[in-house]
């Protein structure tokens, strides 16, 4: 899973042409840190299929907000 680092690295992911999967969280939140259970299975699912990224919530409010997450 790619960690997203600058919005302009996210808005690139986000208007490509395959489909992505992103992983929204921050590291006080449990329920976010218990999907890194399950998140190397689906990664190894669709790796050919979906780009999957990980967005830290500290980094980028703005656009959570924006997307509503």
């Amino acid at each position: 899973m790619k960690e997203i680092k600058t919005k302009q690295e996210f808005e690139e992911v986000i208007l490509s042409t395959k489909p992505v999967m992103a992983k929204f969280y921050a590291e006080y939140c449990p329920d976010c840190q218990h999907t890194d259970l399950f998140m190397p299975i689906l990664e190894e699912a669709y790796r050919e299929r979906v780009d999957m990224i990980a967005v830290n919530r500290e980094h980028f409010p703005e656009v959570l907000e924006k997307l509503e997450v």
